[in-house]
């Protein structure tokens, strides 16, 4: 039987309030929740957690733990058809002010992995982005939508592949920077004009700047 119920003593419990044994699973599944009534709509959930606790110093609400050595996917979250125009992963905090949405700091062991990796194999030709960051409000001037801190050597910023274009700066407006550096003390060509200084093949390269 692969869902086993039983009455644990208090020391078993371990301070759960509910507890399931289900040691015996391998194909099968431990909790199955299954949903094809009707078509889902407004507050209709298949499940909802819910905690109105105001104030729960340093707590986890939910946890997955997994103790596997192999391939194992910790949580998975799979859409089996078109979905259109729906989202797979939709994270709501209108009211956060100085939290952090998603945040992944526990990667110190990592050596040949990732701490994320996006990949699309569509052949779709239409136009639009895989990845974007839209920051809405025009108000917000000390916003940074994107922000890299590189403490090793390696450049913080890596292109591959064969694309046409490496970075695209067309839509930036007429009164915007494209670049916002700092012009090298280097003078390889004398004069008073300064430079920015870029690696081409090993090589120090130089383009001038004009004011």
């Amino acid at each position: 039987m692969p869902l086993e119920h039983r009455n644990y003593d208090p020391a078993e419990m371990q301070g759960a309030h509910s507890r399931l044994a289900l040691d015996a699973i391998t194909t099968d599944r431990g909790v199955h929740i299954s949903s094809a009534g009707g078509i889902l709509s407004g507050s209709g959930r298949i499940l909802f957690v819910n905690s109105t606790v105001g104030t729960a110093t340093s707590a986890v609400l939910n946890e997955f733990r997994s103790s596997a050595t192999d391939e194992t996917i910790v949580l998975q979250v799979q859409a089996v058809d078109v979905l259109a125009a729906g989202v797979v992963l939709d994270v709501l905090a209108g009211t956060a002010t100085t939290a952090q949405l998603i945040q992944a700091s526990g990667a110190d062991g990592l050596t040949t992995g990732r701490i994320a990796n996006f990949a699309s194999n569509s052949t779709s030709t239409a136009t639009r982005s895989l990845v974007r960051i839209v920051n809405d409000s025009g108000l917000s001037s000390g916003v940074s939508p994107l922000e890299i801190q590189q403490d090793a050597t390696l450049a913080a910023i890596r292109l591959s592949g064969a694309p046409v274009k490496g970075i695209d700066l067309s839509a930036i407006g007429g009164t915007g920077y494209m670049i916002v550096g700092t012009a090298t003390s280097d003078a390889p060509l004398g004069g008073t004009l300064a430079y920015l200084k870029v690696l081409v093949g090993g090589t120090n390269r130089y383009i001038a700047l004009y004011s």
